[in-house]
């Protein structure tokens, strides 16, 4: 495990972050930054979603904890959805109750998506906890349309490790994301249209801890 010490934005103590050092053995060549804030920022971006019922009001935010290592090429996406506040590519599709809510992210033509692209389940995985961000391993030989589909659990999934890349977590709104089953139904239809009002990236350290 890489470990470092970096302060905390929430007091002045300090605390010890861990990253996998395993995935990260397949870049040797990799300079990676020297403090933690900026190795945070690198192997633990972390995103927000503001989400609203539409004409009803503001559901609320979610943090998304977003893994690299995990899906490089996927997370980038994410990344850059997020900086440039562009929430009109992000959608929220279906809604299944006590299991999870699907979504999609508009790729451009140039994404490495399209690729084949790298991944690693062993940072994240569906076993032990919900709030998991992931997409279909259909996907890791070349996204042939323009739209990445993505879900969020709501419970630990662990027949999802087989089938699914988990490449983020939700570290804060999940909450939020419960009180929206009420919304749902089995065939995952809403049954109000929930969409993301904005998005970005979300500038706070945050305590880490391994899933």
């Amino acid at each position: 495990m890489i470990k470092i010490k970096s302060s905390a934005s929430y007091g002045k103590k300090y605390f010890l972050k861990t990253y996998p050092s395993v995935p990260l053995n397949k870049y040797p060549i990799l300079n990676l930054p020297e403090t933690g804030i900026q190795l945070q920022r690198l192997l633990r971006p972390v995103i927000f979603m503001d989400i609203e019922l539409k004409a009803m009001r503001p559901v609320g935010r979610v943090l998304i904890q977003l893994y690299t290592e995990a899906s490089p090429q996927v997370v980038l996406e994410f990344v850059r959805a997020a900086r440039t506040g562009n929430a009109n590519i992000l959608s929220i599709n279906r809604f299944f109750p006590s299991l999870w809510l699907e979504g999609e992210l508009r790729l451009s033509s140039e994404s490495h998506v399209h690729k084949k692209h790298e991944f690693d389940t062993r940072s994240l995985n569906h076993t032990n906890h919900g709030g998991i961000l992931s997409y279909s391993r259909e996907n890791l030989s070349g996204l042939e349309g323009d739209r990445l589909s993505f879900s969020i659990s709501f419970r630990p999934l662990p027949a999802a490790n087989s089938t699914r890349v988990a490449f983020g977590r939700v570290v804060g709104g999940l909450t939020y994301l419960y009180e929206l089953q009420d919304y749902g139904s089995k065939n995952g239809r809403p049954t109000r249209k929930m969409y993301i009002s904005k998005c970005g990236l979300f500038s706070k350290t945050l305590h880490s801890r391994r899933y």
